[in-house]
This record gives structure tokens, sequence and C-alpha cells, in this order.
């Protein structure tokens, strides 16, 4: 806990005790994140509930998402989709995609996907990647209200992907390997495989590993290939452990023989219900 962060808690709650919304939704920011004071969950949701009684949309939406996940307060839906609604009717991204989402799933709404879109594309024309990143899946999906077009898609997840959005990195990737929606491009692939798999999804560490391994869209390289499958195996990535045991038996990129090791990586492998791997405990 550093001093600044708890001399600004300090001045938070002075104002926040005067009844300053803004300072009420930080103040239950700092609860909520342990800074500069302890963390204290309920502590947060009073504060938050004080802002939100007073209109304030980040409160609300804050709120909304500790109701959501029953984080200092009993998990409720509704109150949830309620509190996303009034932030949303102010136009806050956030909760205009969180509404969304509850609208899709039917969770604390009744389903309306068509609601789903709508509030998607509001949210998208602020520029909020997750927005952006589910519209897309909306559009793949064909989802009420939209007709199903892969070159939406690639757009979409491609602002997400250059924002940072790990999944929207690899959702791309995997269009532009395919070809689907786009062009394809192998080499622009492995760029959006690399920038998810250096934020750990385990997914692209797999998917950038074969195309190290077969020299799709990058030089060809078996030792980097044995690298992502392991970063991939370690997250439990089924396929990576069992491509990753097939290194390990064949003495394979880099990688020292060793038959127990190869018959570990298959073991965790079958046990998951890779038939591959399954196979491949025969011959150990």
């Amino acid at each position: 806990m550093t001093t600044a962060a708890a001399e600004a808690a300090r001045s938070y709650k002075q104002a926040a005790d005067q009844g300053d919304a803004q300072a009420q939704a930080r103040l239950g920011t700092c609860y909520e994140l342990g800074e500069g004071v302890p963390q204290d969950q309920a502590a947060a949701v009073r504060l938050y509930s004080q802002a939100a009684a007073q209109g304030h949309a980040c409160a609300q939406t804050y709120l909304a998402n500790c109701y959501a996940a029953g984080k200092g307060v009993a998990q409720s839906w509704e109150a949830a989709a309620r509190l996303y609604k009034q932030a949303a009717e102010q136009g806050t991204a956030q909760a205009q995609s969180n509404l969304a989402k509850c609208y899709l799933n039917g969770e604390g709404v009744e389903q309306d996907e068509a609601a789903a879109v709508r509030l998607y594309r509001r949210a998208v024309a602020q520029g909020h990647l997750g927005a952006q990143y589910n519209y897309g899946i909306c559009y793949a999906q064909g989802r009420r209200g939209l007709t199903q077009s892969y070159a939406e898609v690639v757009r979409l997840f491609r602002l997400a992907a250059e924002q940072g959005y790990d999944a929207a990195q690899f959702n791309c990737a995997c269009c532009y390997a395919e070809g689907k929606g786009c062009v394809q491009d192998l080499a622009m692939a492995v760029r959006f495989y690399t920038q998810a798999a250096a934020q750990g999804h385990a997914g692209a560490q797999f998917n950038l590993g074969i195309a190290y391994a077969e020299g799709q869209g990058v030089a060809q390289s078996s030792a980097e290939a044995a690298r992502l499958w392991r970063q991939a195996a370690e997250q439990g990535e089924v396929e990576a452990m069992n491509r990753l045991g097939s290194c390990f038996a064949q003495g394979e990129g880099e990688i020292a023989q060793s038959w127990t090791e190869a018959a570990r990586l298959w073991r965790q492998a079958a046990a998951l219900g890779h038939a591959g791997a399954q196979t491949n405990l025969a011959y150990c």
C-alpha cells in the first residue's frame, strides 16, 4: 500500500463523506482493489450504492459488476441488469456492452437478441473493444437483426485486436489463416497469433507452434514450436500436451529424448479425453 494511494483514499473519503458521488465511486474502487485502504468488498458496494443512487453512471456499472459476480453482495443478475440499464441509458459503453450480454444470454432480463445487437452497436460506436469483439461474434453467428458476414467479423475483430484484446487477436489470426472473411494471409495470422500468445492465450500459443512447426507464415523452427507448445500445455491445452509429448518421444525441437516425459504428457492429455494421446500411450 503506497503512501500516495493512502493519501488519495483519504482525500476521496473527505469528499465522499460530504456526498460527492465521484469521490464515493473512486473510494469504492479503492476498497474493491485494496488501493490505499484494506480491501473490503462490502465497503465498496456501500460506496458504489451511494454514488449510483445519485445517478453516477460509472458507479452504477461498478455496482452492477458486483451484483453480477456476487462480490460484497448477494449475486443477482436482475439487480445487475437493472443497474447496467441505468448506466447504459447515460451512454456508458461498458454498461451497454455488459447489458447486451445480459440480453444475449437472458441473464436478469428476458432474452432478446435484437436488443443485444442494438446495445453492442452503440458501444462499438464508442470504441469499446469488448463490444467490438462480441459484436463480431454476433455477425459470425448471424444473430437476429444481422446478416452473417465474415468480412464484418474480421473488421470488428481487428478493431479489438489492434487495441490489444487477446481473444480478438486469436480469432482474427484464425480468420487470416483460413482466409475467412478476408484474403488468406499466413504472415498476418502469425502476427496476431504472436500478439495473443505474448499475453498468455493458450490457443494462440498452440496455433503459433503449428505455424513454426510447418513453416506457415514464418521460418520453420521445431525448437520454437516446442517452446510454444510447452507454454500452452502448462495452461492445460490438451493438443499441445499431445504434440509436446511427441517432441519428447522423438527428441525434436532441441529437446532431449525422454519416453518418461512423453508418457507423462500423453497421460495428462489422455485423462482429458484426447484420443491421439490415448493411442500414443500404447507405445510406451
